[in-house]
């Protein structure tokens, strides 16, 4: 007589101790990289967390913040760790049975100031670099690339399993030096996303910012390396240490994309990529008010429709005559 309520408290049992395993489980991939990084930040930054108390923010059961400031060429940095949804039970089983696969992230967000210090000279660019296979969905997602038409794919030295995207060769070739190729080559398991753009929106979700001039980088925290060959094995024979040459990486890019300055051909060539751009985003803009008024259009049509069938034949004849009258009066005008 009590098989269903006795299987409902089961599952709630089993839903609120996966919610406490997989909520310690997060905080312990926070905790670990804030540890593992803890002197890159201090070497970088005069201040780390907010007010300086070396805390990471918990947003939610799956996201940390830390907020960092008082360094060179950026006025704040922003490191965002976001887990599996380990705490909820759902999406772990859903998780199982899904070919896309979440995983733990490392996503550090530079906002540029308003003076050369706090890297406000930094050029007006698009700049990413991403796999090939997550091509669509960065484009998708950030609507400063796109535009396939402004926004190109350029040859580099980087690994094929990399696309970049820029919208000037120039800014493809100058912000992808010697070394930066060769560490983003290197930990290429680790590397999901370098972007930068002088009309960056910083922030996740309801938090997002107005548009600045920044850098974010996405790094995985828990890269695959099953097909990696004997290089990724001795990539992850490093363990943190890897985490760690990350922080790295992407500072070092802030300072690049703030310190980068454009030839003047590139900017004439910019000029009319700006153009082109703005003239992309009109039609799209006016696309979409047309088809929002064919949607309101069909919309009263509908609603005429529905409103007509119940009507009786004496309602449905003055509807028709009153139509008529005002058909006549738009001739005559």
């Amino acid at each position: 007589d009590y098989v269903g309520e006795g299987a409902a408290l089961f599952f709630l049992l089993v839903y609120v101790a996966n919610y406490f395993y997989g909520d310690s489980c997060n905080r312990k991939v926070a905790k670990d990289w804030m540890r593992t990084c803890e002197e890159v930040l201090d070497s970088n930054f005069a201040l780390i967390g907010v007010g300086n108390d070396r805390k990471m923010d918990r947003e939610s059961a799956s996201e940390f913040r830390l907020y960092c400031s008082g360094r060179l060429n950026c006025d704040s940095v922003t490191v965002i760790i976001k887990t599996k949804p380990r705490h909820d039970l759902i999406q772990t089983i859903y998780s199982l049975f899904n070919s896309i696969k979440t995983e733990d992230t490392a996503t550090f967000e530079a906002i540029m100031g308003s003076t050369p210090q706090t890297g406000g000279g930094m050029e007006s660019f698009n700049f990413a670099v991403c796999s090939k296979q997550e091509e669509a969905s960065v484009r998708s997602e950030n609507e400063n690339l796109e535009s396939k038409v402004t926004v190109r794919k350029w040859v580099t030295q980087l690994h094929d399993t990399f696309v970049c995207l820029s919208d000037e060769e120039e800014v493809s070739r100058e912000l992808l030096p010697l070394d930066a190729v060769q560490a983003l080559n290197t930990y290429r398991p680790y590397v999901k996303l370098l972007h930068a753009s002088s009309k960056m929106v910083a922030g996740l979700g309801r938090e997002k910012q107005d548009k600045r001039k920044g850098f974010r980088a996405v790094f995985t925290l828990s890269p695959n390396f099953r097909f990696a060959g004997k290089e990724g094995q001795q990539l992850a024979s490093r363990g943190a240490s890897n985490l760690e040459n990350l922080c790295k990486v992407a500072f070092k890019y802030i300072d690049v994309c703030a310190s980068y300055r454009m030839s003047n051909a590139a900017k004439e060539r910019m000029k009319k990529v700006d153009q082109q751009a703005e003239m992309i985003a009109f039609q799209k803009t006016r696309r979409e008010r047309e088809e929002k008024a064919q949607d309101r259009k069909l919309d009263k049509m509908k609603k005429e429709k529905e409103a007509l069938s119940s009507m009786t034949p004496e309602q449905a004849a003055k509807h028709e005559e009153k139509l008529l009258r005002k058909q006549r009066k738009e001739q005559t005008q």
